[in-house]
């Protein structure tokens, strides 16, 4: 006779909502003019997230509050900081190797809020999102979701404890009066503000928490203090167990039973209308769509443990690699964007290079680190944090090696202390000398007899291409300009404009013209 087969350690079908999460977000980015509602992928993404949090602080609810603030944060940072953190410090290795120069400082900035957390913090016009992607200047665009995340579970773990001292019976309530503040919240302040807002988000997280707690049975998740700490070290090492296997079947509670008898069907027919919504090839308004798709992710997750679609290998497995691939997709797609815009050949191969990346990076480092204790965690974040400030902050560095024993801050004979007195007695030696003084020493001149013209800088090993182009102050400023910024120079033409005509502005389309011959 047959046995039958053991139920998985994990809801495979979660797995599946996050496959087609990411999916859609991977379309949005990628081919936005076919997928415009694929953001929505990120709204399921933080009910999914609600889910997690309530399962970690339900496992640990009869620890004290120390311990189950500690224990939610160690997990939870163990799952998130590591891979984020590598894929920081790549992507600026990338940047300085690849992307354009202009694309640098705008991601030296972003990727400092990356590092922080605060992806999210309030925008400018400029900034908008949607904007934001349109232009993909900044690699770490996409970040601001899990900045949104992080910044949640400092809010969370009180909501749960202040909740775990009302009676039971009272519990859905007070989630659903804060979910309702949070919902009222995001619906009245601008919508800039309210889609980066982590007080506009909470309503979408307990939705998650909710549904936890619907379909959980609270005996399910009892713990017993333990006195000795030798007793409760095995005790702390299954709560901090592999996110993975936590994610266990739900049994639902009696009062449910007679509802999720037709789970199937109902969650069947969820699945169609999400992924409607979702791939839908006309925008669709977002006030209408969003809090739809949240409750519908929501409802879903109540209702679709061993459904087939969502419980299929390749949805599972991507589900697996969702978070290797969000990281990782969107500095590949903004690489294609500022190199290769219009190629649509090369957006195929970027969308390829994101997924295989992500496939090995979740097959080595990923899996890796979650087997890692949480001391080695700790060790290893450390060193990516440390890593990522002195790549970040590199220009920095290099020019303050550069600058040791070096007075480029100031021109020839000019000191910090000198005096009015210093100060006229030099000028009055560089009037004197003004025609001398117009030659550089650095500048190899087309016409050796003359400082006027045009000549090109030597003793240059920077990374910048520099021109300096106008009349007579050209050359009377081109030492101060070689001191101030021929140490980051590769490479700087000096075009001094010259004339016969005793007028500057004259002179100065002469004198271009003339050197330009």
């Amino acid at each position: 006779m047959n046995q039958p087969k053991p139920k998985p350690s994990k809801r495979l079908d979660l797995q599946g909502i996050r496959a087609l999460a990411i999916i859609v977000v991977l379309g949005f980015h990628f081919y936005p003019e076919f997928f415009p509602n694929g953001y929505l992928g990120v709204d399921q993404f933080f009910v999914l997230s609600g889910f997690l949090m309530c399962m970690l602080l339900k496992r640990a609810e009869n620890q004290s509050p120390c311990q189950l603030v500690s224990l939610f944060y160690s997990k939870r940072f163990k799952r998130i900081l590591p891979l984020y953190l590598l894929v920081i410090l790549v992507s600026m290795i990338c940047l300085y190797s690849f992307f354009p120069d202009t694309a640098i400082e705008t991601n030296q900035e972003s990727a400092i809020h990356a590092l922080l957390f605060v992806s999210n913090r309030p925008k400018t016009v400029a900034e908008d999102y949607f904007t934001m992607l349109s232009i993909a200047v900044d690699i770490f665009t996409h970040t601001w979701s899990l900045s949104v995340e992080i910044q949640f579970y400092f809010l969370v773990p009180f909501i749960f404890l202040l909740a775990s001292k009302i009676p039971e019976k009272f519990q859905l309530g007070y989630y659903g009066v804060i979910g309702l503040i949070s919902f009222v919240h995001f619906y009245t302040i601008s919508s800039s503000v309210a889609f980066n807002s982590v007080f506009a988000r909470i309503w979408q997280f307990l939705i998650g928490m909710t549904v936890y707690l619907l379909g959980i049975s609270k005996s399910e998740f009892q713990y017993q203090v333990l006195n000795n700490l030798e007793e409760s070290e095995p005790e702390s090492k299954q709560l901090l167990g592999d996110e993975e296997s936590q994610e266990t079947e739900c049994c639902p509670n009696e009062k449910f039973s007679n509802f999720l008898k037709y789970s199937q069907p109902v969650a069947f027919v969820t699945v169609i209308c999400l992924i409607c919504i979702n791939v839908f090839p006309l925008a669709l308004p977002s006030i209408v769509v969003r809090p739809v798709v949240t409750l519908g992710t929501g409802l879903l997750m109540l209702l679709s443990e061993d459904n087939w679609i969502l419980s299929n290998k390749v949805l599972t497995y991507i589900g697996d690699i969702s978070y290797s691939l969000y990281l990782i997709h969107w500095p590949i797609y903004a690489y294609w964007k500022l190199t290769f815009e219009g190629s649509q050949i090369f957006l195929i191969l970027a969308l390829i290079s994101a997924l295989i990346l992500a496939v090995i990076t979740f097959e080595t480092f990923e899996k890796w680190y979650l087997k890692l204790s949480s001391t080695n965690i700790g060790i290893l974040v450390v060193v990516l944090f440390f890593l990522n400030v002195v790549v970040i902050n590199k220009d920095e560095i290099t020019d303050h090696i550069d600058s040791i024993g070096k007075n480029i801050s100031s021109l020839d004979n000019v000191t910090d202390d000198m005096t009015v007195d210093d100060a006229e007695r030099l000028n009055h030696r560089w009037s004197v000398n003004d025609n001398k003084n117009l030659f550089d020493p650095t500048c190899v001149y087309e016409n050796p007899k003359s400082a006027l013209g045009w000549c090109r800088h030597t003793g240059l090993s920077g990374k910048f291409k520099m021109a300096t182009i106008g009349n007579s102050w050209t050359a009377n400023h081109a030492k101060m300009f070689y001191q101030e910024c021929g140490y980051k120079a590769k490479s700087i033409y000096q075009g001094s404009a010259f004339g016969e005509s005793g007028d500057p502005q004259t002179d100065c389309v002469l004198g271009l013209g003339e050197a330009g011959k």
